[in-house]
């Protein structure tokens, strides 16, 4: 095969999380954009822990990822953190990640966020987090189209918001206990809240139901997370801290919150690009052959085969044939770092 000139360089991160006190009862989800600066979001896969997935983008303008913390009180400001920045300057924005299924198994789950509601905003707009199913928004925390408030969105249940302004940075934390059956769900959405115990639900600045109101019905259970910033342009949020548990202390801002040091450690090239049939990859780290997979962009994870084939080069070999488009290839290396990158599979 003759190999093309153009090389694509996969930049490879290693996550190390320095000693800390971590409660036993830790997030099941979790997302601290510690990502390439920059980039748009679906570039990038490294981040958090307990994806099925990359960020996807569902519709409309990029979302990128900029330095430093949201500062907000409660969280401890790391020099050279990352966040989110969803900023909608023309139809809107939607980015969307799965995660395993959450049942509607009778428990409760817990979901958290930093929001930093910039007051460039117009006011007829929404920029919210939503839990999905299978793609869909089944409740959505954040600003509310319109009135500007912190509240609730829900496709069957409609709308309900809060008193409280969104305006600067908020620390969101909602509370959904499903039903167990096909009854409603109750939830509950608190603003910045003690985070040293758990809020009591009376005390709660927004529940559902209510009356004359309608009641979340979410008994297929909860998949992905929903990034969303739409309406009248511009709106703009930053975003951090996205923790999904079964407990509000594995959701709390005790718990990981964005301490993690980020370390370029490992360049690889990848050769051809585009490329129509088998893959080379050159490293000077030794990599686990059975880590390898490439992921396409709706998130169908695809059987690859890597080989070793001279020293510091290695074949990828698809196990099935791949219609053309943009793929991302996962591979770690013996010494545990990991790596991502772009590939294009050509006719």
């Amino acid at each position: 095969m003759k190999l093309s000139q153009r090389f694509i360089w996969a930049l490879v991160v290693s996550l190390h999380l320095p000693d800390m006190a971590i409660s036993q009862d830790t997030a099941l989800v979790y997302e601290d954009f510690e990502l390439a600066l920059h980039n748009p979001l679906e570039w990038s896969d490294l981040s958090g822990s307990g994806w099925l997935s990359a960020w996807e983008r569902s519709v409309g303008d990029d979302v990128v990822i900029d330095t430093g913390q949201i500062t907000h009180p409660g969280f401890s400001t790391v020099e050279g953190n990352h966040h989110l920045v969803a900023h909608q300057q023309l139809v809107g924005l939607r980015f969307q990640r799965s995660f395993p299924l959450i049942p509607d198994d009778g428990r409760a789950i817990w979901l958290s966020c930093l929001l930093d509601f910039k007051d460039v905003s117009h006011p007829n707009g929404v920029t919210n987090i939503a839990l999905l199913r299978s793609g869909n928004q089944e409740i959505a925390m954040g600003k509310k189209f319109g009135n500007e408030k912190i509240g609730f969105a829900m496709p069957e249940a409609g709308n309900y918001n809060t008193d409280i302004d969104a305006r600067g940075a908020r620390w969101l934390v909602m509370k959904l206990q499903f039903s167990g059956d096909r009854e409603a769900e109750q939830a509950w959405l608190w603003v910045d809240p003690d985070p040293s115990a758990e809020p009591n639900p009376d005390d709660a600045d927004l529940a559902a139901p209510q009356d004359g109101l309608g009641a979340p019905s979410i008994n297929s259970g909860v998949n992905g997370i929903e990034v969303r910033a739409e309406g009248t342009a511009p709106q703009l949020v930053l975003v951090d801290e996205i923790k999904i548990g079964r407990s509000y202390e594995s959701v709390s801002s005790g718990v990981l919150t964005t301490t993690r040091e980020v370390h370029e450690v490992l360049r690889l090239e990848i050769y051809p690009n585009p490329v129509a049939r088998d893959i080379f990859i050159r490293s000077e780290h030794d990599l686990m052959e059975e880590s390898a997979r490439l992921m396409t962009s709706t998130g169908e994870i695809i059987s690859v085969q890597l080989r070793k084939e001279s020293n510091h080069i290695w074949q990828l070999s698809p196990g099935a044939s791949l219609t053309p488009g943009h793929y991302i290839f996962f591979v770690s290396s013996q010494d545990g770092r990991k790596c991502l990158a772009r590939v294009q599979i050509s006719n």
